[in-house]
């Protein structure tokens, strides 16, 4: 089923206008033309498309968390309505009488009680589904053990349905890190440096490096930018996307990195070269960037690893740029008269952080 309807990606705080930014790179490559921005807002974006496009995107894009599909809107003040109204909406396409995980929100709205509103709605559901019950065959075809997530949000008595299309954050990729620690880099956050990079330095190619590279997160998300996310999705799971197809593209647009670096001291790794950054010697490769997710706060400080320190050491190796994330804080430690040529504000973790990207030719 291809017709158009409207859809809304969810973002990490901040990156919504980066995540259009994304989109928009990716759409030709794709050969979608049947993309229609709506709005953005500080959550997500807003479109509409064919159920083909919006199911494609959601497996190659990598700055989103969730993809939602908006099923039902209609304004209502009191319990009975909203009971009718989730009632008449045809979840025999939507779920295939799967359990549901209903997510309330209510603002402004006269119905402002989230537990009554969750037990209306989840009687709508039953109810719909005792009056017409899911053939066999197709329970049996659609069946998950995870409850699909159902959005009900109601603002000003405007009551908006959706449906989580990911299941899963987008950002928990199907494969795995040969190492991950116990609180790695987000890989949402780790593809949007890599864009945010490559979006500044898109005239050069250049051999890229991560010398706190941890598990490898953000040279993996370089190195796979433009690849197919092979895991299942919760759309998988709604018979209303049976038929839909997903290409896989045979060509991907060239990358600009010339070759991967990493480095680490945590002597668990194996694929990356076990090395203080402060012990680093330049290695003649040349343009090389360096992007990377330093230790923060207390262990910046205890360290020795203040931004003015990493940004020397950089320079004396002979990288052209270097790009870092790092809370507000410490970025206040820096203190130079250059304007970055990026400067992103990225939650990290609960962290206020900000990516910024220099050209170190320019930096004292």
């Amino acid at each position: 089923m291809n017709s158009m309807m409207s859809y809304y990606f969810i973002y990490p705080k901040g990156l919504a206008s980066l995540g259009l930014a994304e989109i928009e790179h990716k759409l030709a490559w794709l050969s979608i033309n049947d993309f229609q921005f709506i709005k953005l807002n500080a959550h997500g974006i807003e479109f509409e498309c064919s159920s083909q496009t919006a199911l494609t995107l959601q497996s190659y894009l990598k700055l989103p968390t969730r993809l939602l599909l908006r099923i039902h809107q209609s304004k209502v003040r009191d319990l009975p309505r909203l009971y009718k109204k989730i009632l008449k909406i045809n979840w025999k396409d939507w779920t295939a009488g799967n359990q549901i995980e209903w997510k309330v929100q209510s603002a402004q709205s006269r119905l402002i009680h989230s537990g009554k509103i969750q037990d209306s709605a989840q009687k709508a559901y039953q109810d719909y589904l005792k009056a017409n019950p899911v053939a066999k065959k197709i329970a049996t075809q659609f069946y998950s053990e995870q409850p699909l997530s159902v959005y009900l949000n109601l603002y000003q008595d405007q009551m908006q349905i959706s449906l989580d299309l990911s299941g899963r954050r987008l950002d928990l990729r199907q494969e795995q890190l040969s190492h991950q620690f116990k609180a790695p880099l987000r890989r949402s956050l780790a593809a949007a440096m890599v864009f945010l990079t490559m979006r500044s330095l898109s005239n050069i190619r250049f051999h890229l490096y991560d010398p706190f590279c941890g598990s490898g997160t953000l040279l993996h998300e370089a190195e796979t930018f433009f690849q197919i996310t092979k895991r299942v999705f919760a759309s998988q799971f709604i018979p209303f996307f049976e038929q839909t197809q997903i290409p896989t593209m045979s060509e991907t647009p060239a990358l600009p990195f010339l070759s991967y670096h990493g480095s680490d001291l945590n002597p668990i790794m194996k694929k990356f070269k076990k090395l203080d950054f402060f012990q680093m010697k330049d290695d003649g490769q040349s343009p090389k960037v360096m992007i990377s997710n330093p230790p923060y706060q207390k262990r910046i400080r205890s360290s020795g690893l203040e931004v003015v320190n990493i940004m020397k050491k950089a320079k004396q190796l002979n990288f052209d740029y270097t790009g870092l994330i790092l809370p507000i804080e410490d970025w206040q430690t820096f203190r130079q008269s250059l304007s970055p040529l990026v400067s992103q504000p990225i939650s990290n973790g609960g962290i206020n952080c900000e990516f910024r990207l220099y050209h170190l030719a320019k930096v004292c």
